[in-house]
């Protein structure tokens, strides 16, 4: 779970880094194609096993709003905002931890749920708009609100269905099927777009495209590891901590970002959180 969210969040201060370098869909293609290579000979070294029946159902369904929920994200942060927009992924803990319950039975204890929500707390007052009342009025002004709202959504269900997927199949397996469906799923979006051309936008850029091939390898293959012993919301609820922490630090040591006492105050809220969901 640790290494898990670590990468995850090399993956994000990678992301801020390619910024209006790269196109969104073309980083998300190669993104995904880029870590088959690297899955598939994991995949190969621990033995090829084809998935039993009940692998297709939930591994299906997990790609397609994977893939519906990266679409989603891209044309939220175009409609609104970042500020009004990026606070709604911190509510994936509690999607998370609400869809777990009916599909695969998980329910956090007491300590867990007030755990969860501090980290969720702590995660939306980094924003200025993170307020509830902010989102609310969000809800009703701006159309990429809503839009992120589901992106949360979409990506809190991925996580027990992956569960559910993984108990048919091979973690290395399902985390290459993944990979390969969005970055085809990517790849005929720009076709049907007529965008192919925006693939060069990564001429230069090699060094980056190693680096979040290996973080989203590294990033999906220990998430689902985690996920087959940790509840789906905890996994969850521990990336969005460990994320908006890194992404302070990051943001303060690396792009000179104003980090005042708010900011620390809602990193050590969510630290609080964090030590609630592993004590």
């Amino acid at each position: 779970m640790i290494v898990s969210a670590l990468a995850f969040s090399g993956l994000d201060f990678i992301r801020k880094l390619l910024a209006g370098r790269i196109d969104a869909l073309a980083l998300v293609l190669f993104m995904s194609l880029g870590a088959v290579p690297f899955l598939f000979g994991i995949l190969a070294f621990h033995g090829l096993e084809a998935p039993e029946a009940g692998y297709f159902l939930p591994a299906l369904s997990a790609l397609t709003l994977n893939f519906l929920a990266s679409l989603a994200f891209i044309y939220s942060v175009k409609l609104s905002p970042l500020s009004k927009t990026i606070p709604l992924l911190s509510l994936t803990p509690v999607f998370a931890a609400l869809t777990a319950l009916p599909l695969l039975g998980e329910l956090p204890s007491p300590k867990e749920i007030a755990g969860i929500a501090l980290v969720v707390a702590g995660a939306m007052s980094l924003s200025s708009s993170g307020s509830l009342g902010g989102i609310a009025r969000g809800l009703l002004r701006e159309k990429g609100v809503l839009l992120m709202a589901l992106v949360a959504l979409m990506w809190a269900v991925t996580g027990p269905l992956d569960k559910l997927a993984i108990e048919h199949a091979s973690v290395y397996f399902h985390a290459t099927a993944m990979t390969l469906g969005v970055g085809l799923g990517a790849l005929g979006t720009l076709a049907w777009q007529g965008r192919i051309s925006v693939l060069r936008s990564f001429r230069g850029e090699a060094r980056y495209l190693v680096a979040t091939t290996v973080c989203i390898t590294v990033a999906l293959t220990f998430q689902l590891l985690a996920i087959r012993s940790v509840l789906v919301s905890l996994v969850e609820a521990f990336k969005r901590a460990t994320g908006s922490f890194m992404a302070v630090v990051l943001g303060r040591a690396v792009f000179r970002e104003k980090v005042g006492w708010r900011e620390w105050l809602s990193v050590a809220v969510m630290g609080l959180g964090v030590f609630l969901i592993l004590g």
